[in-house]
């Protein structure tokens, strides 16, 4: 994958490519088109949704499907995942969004010192559409690479580090899930 520019923002590593973009949207408009993922939005929901992670780590191909809490996940130097936060209700999901933060610890000699990260969220409010139908199933993608975690002074060294990522989803009746995972290096 060409990469065009890149950022590292808390210690996520964002990709801008055009490519990968059209990429999303196209399988998003599949995922709305498929059956089951509209109903028409209901006058009650006693239940909350449920959040699901995938994990991919592009390293090796491997990949994990987690219902709820998660991890840890252990990181290797070279891993890069590709996480994509899942929230569902079969009576509609109004909200889901996706944030967090960790930190890190870099050492020279018995000094030590810790980096904080806080992650820049991403949410998406929805709502019905004209015909009343609202979406059962909606997804935020994030790529998270350790890697980017470096000391900053001369002579300190990485001597590891977790980040914890926050997924929530709400119903339209405020019915409320928080899922975390965790990646350890």
């Amino acid at each position: 994958m060409k990469k065009t520019k890149s950022n590292v923002i808390g210690g996520m590593t964002y990709f801008h490519n055009p490519g990968p973009g059209i990429v999303s949207f196209l399988i998003l408009v599949v995922i709305l088109m498929l059956p089951g993922c509209k109903t028409k939005k209901p006058t009650s929901d006693s239940t909350p949704p449920i959040v699901k992670w995938s994990i991919l780590n592009k390293a090796n191909n491997q990949k994990q499907e987690i219902v709820g809490n998660g991890g840890p996940i252990q990181v290797n130097p070279g891993d890069l995942f590709t996480v994509t936060c899942i929230v569902e209700d079969p009576e509609g999901v109004q909200q889901i969004t996706l944030g967090g933060g960790g930190s890190y610890h870099c050492a020279q000699g018995d000094i030590g010192k810790v980096v904080n990260v806080d992650l820049a969220g991403k949410k998406q409010d929805l709502q019905p559409d004209s015909q009343g139908y609202v979406l059962t199933k909606i997804f935020i993608v994030m790529n998270v690479d350790l890697n980017a975690w470096k000391c900053q002074q001369a002579g300190y060294i990485f001597t590891g580090g977790s980040l914890t990522l926050v997924g929530k989803g709400k119903n339209y009746f405020n019915g409320t899930t928080t899922a975390n995972l965790v990646f350890k290096r």
